[in-house]
Order: structure tokens, then C-alpha cells, then sequence
């Protein structure tokens, strides 16, 4: 295992168990998600694409909890979180011919092109692309 790969699992195991600790304390229960850091010309932040199986009693709770638990992570702010319809990412694997455990291992990656194709694709709806 390169340096390289073992930073990026240490910051998946991290944002994984952020995630999991801000769905639980609001009530969540995830499916899955991307993320990406997104850049502007403030600083950064973590942008997040997250299918909730169970939605957090408040977003609000859940964004807090969230940024409690990634202080520190690198982002110079509170992280976007997108939430996407039920079935989204489902949909979007189909659409564009990706296996689940492509988007586990792409689940968190600095070129925003699978947030943005993920958030665009639940803001179009089911199409199936040719």
C-alpha cells in the first residue's frame, strides 16, 4: 500500500465514522454517499451527496454534529451537505453503468465530477443514458 492510498483510507475511515456519529445523534441512518472538498476562494470545505435511509430528525442537528465531528479534518469550513432524494444514487449507478463497489472506492475523491453528476442526476430524475 502506497503513503498515498493509506492517507486517503485513513480519511475515508474518518469521514465514514463522522458520518456515522452525526447520523446517530440526529436519527439518521445513511445508505451511502460521495464527497469531495470543495474549493472556493474562502477556503474549503467538505461537500457531501448523502442518501438517507432515515432522514435526521433536523438537518440542522445532523450539519452541527457533522461539523463537530470533522474539526480538523482539513476544511477551512462547515461542510455542504446535499441530501439526495431515495434512490438517487441507485438511479445514478444505472445511468452511468457503475458498480457499487466503484462508487465505496470513489465514495470520497477531490475531483467533484461524481458529486456533480450525482447531484445532477437526482435534480434531472431517472434517465437512462445512451
Amino acid at each position: 500500500m502506497t503513503a498515498h492510498h493509506s492517507s486517503k483510507s485513513t480519511e475515508v475511515d474518518r469521514l465514514d465514522r463522522a458520518i456515522e456519529s452525526a447520523a446517530g445523534s440526529s436519527g439518521a441512518v445513511i445508505v451511502d454517499y460521495l464527497a469531495t472538498t470543495h474549493r472556493n476562494a474562502v477556503g474549503s470545505a467538505i461537500e457531501l451527496a448523502i442518501e438517507f435511509f432515515v432522514p435526521p430528525a433536523s438537518s440542522e442537528q445532523f450539519a452541527t454534529a457533522l461539523t463537530r465531528e470533522l474539526s480538523g479534518a482539513g476544511a477551512d469550513a462547515a461542510p455542504i451537505v446535499h441530501s439526495l432524494p431515495p434512490g438517487a444514487l441507485h438511479q445514478w449507478r444505472f445511468a452511468f453503468r457503475c458498480t457499487p463497489d466503484f462508487q465505496r472506492r470513489h465514495r470520497w475523491t477531490a475531483d467533484r465530477t461524481l458529486v456533480a453528476s450525482v447531484l445532477h442526476q437526482a435534480d434531472q430524475g431517472f434517465r437512462e443514458i445512451h
